[in-house]
């Protein structure tokens, strides 16, 4: 009488003959591991999974029925998108699956969002292939993105390809303490800049960009500035924007250090006759606010 259950010979003759199927020994691998786990499933896990990120994961997913069981059953399952980030891909082979499938595009989607998507692979060479073989159009998104990274080669070729620009790229720049960046921005692309440079720069604690600042002039300085810098604790930056920038400041820096218990800047503040909240009072050392 047969039975309906494989002996452990039978099963192992059919994964011999599953295996033996496939002759790249790396294909061999991942349907091994999908098949029968164990070690091999542990080597494609910790040496190919986790080095995947969650669009490449998706890629894999799509490929057959075995790499879609492998990925359910592995610790990465929970990281499998819906959607393709194209930030992520990073190969022209991926971003030409994105691009022939543009009608699954959200509706407020177009080419120039892409271009910009392209930009944050952080790759030149997928954005010259998005401008130069696909003539994908563009906007200041692109270059923003290029300068966020502080991928100057990128900016470059943004520029000398008259990529669009705004008011923003500079205050990217300084946000992310991007100098040469900067620098490029200001001197050689003659990208506008407004008080958000020194207010970014000041949020984000970069004294060295302001120092940068100083050095070439800049005057565009708000009280947000100062504010910012006292609200989110960098005395450095407060101290060299009122004593070097020459910066204004109001009663929000005061109110902003206070709050948020940074006790050098506020002292600092009352020790240089910052303006008070209204109601608020300074006498003998003593802050009082009620």
């Amino acid at each position: 009488m047969s039975s309906e259950y494989s002996t452990e010979e039978e099963e192992r003759e059919r994964l011999g003959k599953v295996l033996e199927s496939e002759p790249l020994p790396l294909w061999r691998l991942f349907r091994e591991a999908s098949l029968s786990g164990g070690a091999c499933r542990d080597i494609v896990e910790k040496h190919v999974m986790w080095k995947l990120n969650g669009t490449d994961l998706k890629f894999l997913y799509g490929v057959n029925k075995e790499t879609r069981a492998l990925v359910k059953r592995s610790t990465r399952a929970g990281a499998l998108k819906k959607k393709f980030n194209i930030g992520e891909m990073s190969s022209i082979s991926t971003l030409e699956v994105a691009w022939e499938n543009r009608s699954l595009w959200a509706w407020r989607w177009d080419e120039r969002s892409f271009c910009s998507q392209v930009a944050l692979t952080n790759k030149l060479e997928l954005l010259k292939w998005a401008r130069e073989k696909k003539k994908c159009k563009w906007d200041p998104r692109t270059i923003c993105a290029a300068v966020c990274q502080g991928n100057l080669e990128m900016v470059k070729y943004c520029i000398v390809n008259k990529c669009p620009i705004s008011m923003l790229e500079c205050a990217d720049a300084a946000e992310n303490g991007h100098l040469e960046c900067l620098k490029y921005l200001h001197e050689d692309a003659k990208a506008p800049w407004d008080e958000y440079t020194a207010i970014w720069a000041a949020a984000k604690g970069h004294l060295h960009i302001l120092e940068y600042l100083v050095e070439r002039k800049f005057d565009k300085y708000g009280v947000c500035a100062c504010a910012f810098a006292a609200e989110i604790g960098h005395f450095d930056c407060l101290k060299y924007l009122h004593e070097t920038a020459k910066a204004p400041w109001d009663s929000a820096s005061v109110q902003g250090a206070h709050w948020n218990n940074h006790t050098e800047c506020l002292q600092y503040l009352l020790d240089n006759n910052c303006p008070l909240p209204p109601g608020w009072r300074y006498e003998d050392g003593t802050l009082n606010t009620s």
